[in-house]
């Protein structure tokens, strides 16, 4: 972090310095990115903390930064009575310069006011004081933005002004009170900015998307949740987010191969996540009968599925968050030996579709162990589209996006995945004709 002597520089007007132009805010959010923006913001290992903090840098910029229409925040209310203690500050230091002397305040008024000298008035600190307080003001209790650019503006002018002061000015003159007012002015307005930047809109941005993320039904059957259980929220929530930009973005996909049923096998590239293979085969049967057995019944899934060889639900955290852990069976003739997973997952139920998006995540009941080689999956998930002419078949797409560690030749990787999402495709086509047979 950068520091001005003693004082750290907060990342806000840190940004001001690197760029004065408030052009390069960014105002989109994260549904709407092309295809070359897809996961921009994905940057990091993976994790759904990240995906959540690229969500805020694409969703926190001027036109949708104004909290208009909310309550004022415990914190803000107590940031502003820090804002109105520095121009009581500054008012008192003006007052207490002029009875300093014995001509009176009247005639200090006149001195400081009308006949303003630059290099002996305490009164353009006040002024200054007044000006940051009205900005601020304006721009945080009246608008209610949620962003740090008037803040970083009247930062930059009030330090800029007090350091010129201090130079240019007779107030070291006055003795102790001349370097007082400056320095106390200076310090202030940093704690602001860092209060501000590190304690205000951080919390409150964080409450915003609890709430406004809740759907209507959470809200009415909401238990209290832990902090652990609303990072879990957040994160299966992120993941859907991005399951539903690769969907969007089907005209991107790149075929890779195909089988003789039917299944094909296409990728598509995300930054800083790397190839993301995605699995599309068509099913002769209802969309509720494969998301019952896929999407709902995970754990039964080991009966039928060739491709794990375990899979238990460590946490059922609300109803459509839960934490499972998977392990893998071997693949590629044994080369790639069995890995194990812990993942959050999300499960949607939507007009023409059910999903179901998950992403890497830790849990205390499964901590990683030498038995096997834990792997963190990036966002992806099983979704089933129904059929809007037949309601007896249904188009099944599985989105895998996984790292398995390891030191492993990255075309095996890709060979074996493939080779993994054809076979999984396979029992499942084998468990519904079973499933039909019976009914």
């Amino acid at each position: 972090m950068m520091s001005l002597g003693f004082f750290p520089i907060p990342p806000t007007v840190r940004k001001l310095f690197s760029s004065l132009t408030l052009a390069s805010v960014p105002t989109s959010g994260l549904r709407g990115v092309g295809p070359e923006g897809l996961g921009a913001g994905l940057r990091g290992r993976g994790g759904a903390a990240v995906l959540r903090r690229s969500r805020i840098a694409l969703g926190g910029g001027l036109s949708g930064g104004s909290g208009v229409g909310r309550s004022l925040s415990a914190r803000r209310r107590c940031w502003g009575g820090g804002v109105r203690l520095r121009l009581r500050v500054g008012r008192a230091g003006v007052v207490a310069d002029m009875e300093q002397t014995n001509t009176g305040i009247q005639k200090n008024l006149e001195q400081e006011i009308i006949n303003y000298r630059f290099k002996t008035s305490f009164f353009d600190i006040f002024v200054l004081a007044f000006f940051r307080f009205s900005g601020l003001l304006l721009g945080y209790a009246v608008l209610r933005l949620r962003h740090w650019w008037v803040i970083a503006v009247t930062t930059l002018v009030s330090s800029a002004f007090l350091i010129v002061k201090v130079i240019l000015s007779e107030l070291l003159s006055k003795g102790a009170f001349g370097y007082l007012l400056p320095i106390v002015s200076f310090v202030l307005a940093w704690l602001e900015t860092w209060f501000l930047d590190f304690k205000v809109l951080p919390q409150e941005a964080e409450e915003e998307r609890w709430s406004d993320n809740e759907s209507d039904d959470e809200i009415v059957g909401k238990k209290s949740f832990s902090a652990q259980e609303r990072e879990y929220v957040l994160q299966g929530k992120e993941a859907m987010a991005v399951v539903d930009q690769i969907l969007a973005q089907e005209e991107n996909w790149k075929f890779e191969k195909n089988n003789e049923y039917g299944d094909t096998v296409y990728t598509i590239e995300i930054p800083f996540h790397g190839k993301t293979f995605i699995l599309k085969t068509f099913l002769p049967c209802p969309a509720e009968l494969v998301y019952q057995e896929v999407i709902l019944q995970p754990e039964r899934m080991v009966l039928w599925n060739k491709t794990v060889t375990a899979c238990q639900i460590l946490q059922r955290v609300e109803d459509n968050t839960l934490i499972s852990y998977d392990v893998s069976s071997g693949a590629a003739g044994g080369v790639v030996s069995p890995r194990d997973f812990v993942n959050v997952r999300r499960i949607e139920r939507r007009r023409d579709r059910y999903l179901s998006a998950g992403i890497a995540t830790t849990h205390c009941a499964k901590p990683p162990t030498h038995k096997y080689v834990r792997g963190e999956n990036g966002p992806g998930g099983f979704i089933v589209l129904k059929s809007a002419s037949n309601p007896r078949v249904c188009t099944f797409i599985w989105i895998l996006n996984t790292d398995l560690k390891g030191r492993l030749p990255r075309y095996l990787i890709h060979q074996s995945l493939a080779a993994t999402m054809f076979e999984f495709a396979f029992h499942l086509r084998q468990r519904i004709g079973e499933l039909g047979a019976r009914a």
